[in-house]
């Protein structure tokens, strides 16, 4: 016996390094099992059979592996040559950053994931998740960026399924270490929403979702290819979650309520920032949105009767998208000191599609509107609503049409008061053609009050109503 173990020791200590891997247990190497043959090690050392030093190669450390073996190589092609060199990270099939996952359920304190023990990030996510047990819990990513995978579809539209990649039950919340530090980015070309809201009672928070629009193909379904998307959901909470580059809708949630969203933000998407539909008792505090090719806010009541039940924006700042806040057939809305600039029509849209209906009690105050390419505030078959307190500045950037900081148009017992609708720049560069525009046509425009509003500095009108009935008291200026 310990002539063999001699034997042995020799062969070791006499050979040019040419090792049988697999016949050091995974404990010595911990190499996830895999099995691996005939490789040549530089910078490690034999000490009585055992390799030391192989746990500390560096990638700038060279392994050289016999050719053929490569196929035995997780991320390692077969090579032609004996010095062809692999990476410490390659044999060890892990990367050089691998990202943490926690879950937190009811059933254990917690369980540790990391995305180099699977074959993909989504797929140690989906793990995480899987330990919840269908019940209430968090998942918590660590810092860094996931590739993220199409897993399954969901049944939201008639049009066709909605691909997506994580599928959040009731009770259950993803976090991560915070907006820009934590990245889920989609893999390219496979179509897909990021976050299907599925269940009630739950929160997303603290991340980025890059839904890497320009390597997607659009599916022209609503609700697809989404950042994120809830459909018939409540008591939703997202905080801190920023949508990027998204192929339709960075946010979309449709038919809920009870929804509570702090800090989002969405930028590059090439339809709206975040489309509200059919939502009741939601409120949206502190909502960007930059660069969105449609609006970047959209709050949708219905197509027949305004069904929104109070829907609240409280500030946030919107740049740069074709409207900057939209409502659409709806009633109960109150947006409340956000900023609507450089956007390539209106900073704020009311409106009603059928002629005859109306958008009602939308309540704006204490907004800032201004350097928008059309109007600042423009209210289209509105009735009942109230402006105050807001600043329309210098609009109607690409010089269009007639714009004006504040339009009326087939629109009726609305109440505008103290605000200031002017040109602020030198007379001879004024875009803003009226400070506030009551238009008649078709005479729709009508009932309505206007109080105390500063309307001085404008290239055509301050202040120019047409309504018979409607009143305009001596203090607007202009």
């Amino acid at each position: 016996m310990k002539f063999a173990i001699l034997i042995i020791f020799a062969l070791l200590i006499g050979s040019a390094g040419a090792i049988r891997l697999n016949q050091v247990t995974p404990s010595d190497y911990d190499v996830l099992n895999h099995t691996i043959e005939n490789i040549t090690i530089d910078n490690a050392t034999l000490t009585n059979a055992t390799i030391v030093g192989l746990e500390t190669v560096t990638d700038s450390d060279q392994i050289n592996w016999t050719p053929g073996i490569g196929a035995k190589l997780t991320n390692v092609t077969n090579g032609t040559a004996a010095q062809d060199a692999v990476t410490h990270s390659q044999l060890y099939n892990r990367s050089t950053n691998p990202r943490s996952i926690r879950s937190v359920g009811i059933h254990d304190p917690s369980a540790d994931f990391n995305t180099d023990d699977y074959a993909n990030d989504t797929t140690a996510i989906l793990a995480a998740f899987s330990s919840l047990r269908n019940l209430p819990g968090e998942v918590v990513l660590g810092t860094g960026t996931f590739d993220m995978r199409y897993t399954q579809k969901s049944y939201h539209d008639t049009r066709g399924p909605i691909h997506i990649s994580i599928n959040l039950l009731s009770g259950q919340s993803l976090r991560g270490s915070g907006s820009g530090a934590t990245v889920l980015k989609a893999h390219a070309a496979e179509n897909f929403s990021m976050i299907n809201i599925s269940g009630n009672s739950l929160s997303i928070s603290d991340l980025t979702i890059d839904a890497n629009g320009a390597a997607q193909t659009d599916s022209s379904v609503d609700g697809d290819l989404c950042g994120i998307i809830g459909v018939g959901r409540s008591y939703i909470t997202l905080r801190s979650v920023s949508v990027i580059n998204s192929k339709r809708e960075g946010f979309y949630l449709t038919n809920s309520g009870w929804i509570n969203v702090d800090h989002c933000t969405a930028i590059s998407c090439n339809r709206s920032g975040f489309e509200c539909d059919a939502l009741g008792y939601t409120n949206i505090v502190a909502f960007n949105a930059i660069s969105c090719l449609d609006k970047g806010l959209r709050i949708v009541g219905g197509n027949t009767v305004g069904v929104v039940a109070p829907v609240s924006v409280i500030g946030g700042f919107f740049y740069g998208n074709q409207w900057g806040i939209e409502t659409i057939n709806a009633r109960g809305v109150s947006i409340t000191g956000s900023t609507c600039r450089g956007n390539s029509k209106d900073g704020i849209l009311v409106y009603y599609i059928n002629s005859g209906q109306y958008s009602d009690m939308v309540s704006i105050a204490g907004v800032s509107s201004f350097e928008n390419n059309r109007h600042g505030i423009y209210l289209i078959n509105a009735r009942n609503c109230s402006i105050s307190d807001s600043k329309c500045w210098n609009n109607n950037y690409a010089l269009s049409e007639n714009a004006a900081g504040i339009k009326l148009y087939q629109s009726s017992g609305c109440s505008l008061t103290a605000n200031q609708c002017h040109d602020t720049r030198n007379s001879a560069t004024w875009s803003q053609h009226y400070g506030i525009l009551e238009s008649n046509a078709d005479g729709g425009s009508d009932y309505n009050i206007f109080l105390g509003n500063n309307c001085r500095g404008n290239a055509v009108d301050g202040y120019a109503p047409s309504g018979v009935h409607s009143i305009g008291l001596s203090s607007n200026l202009e």
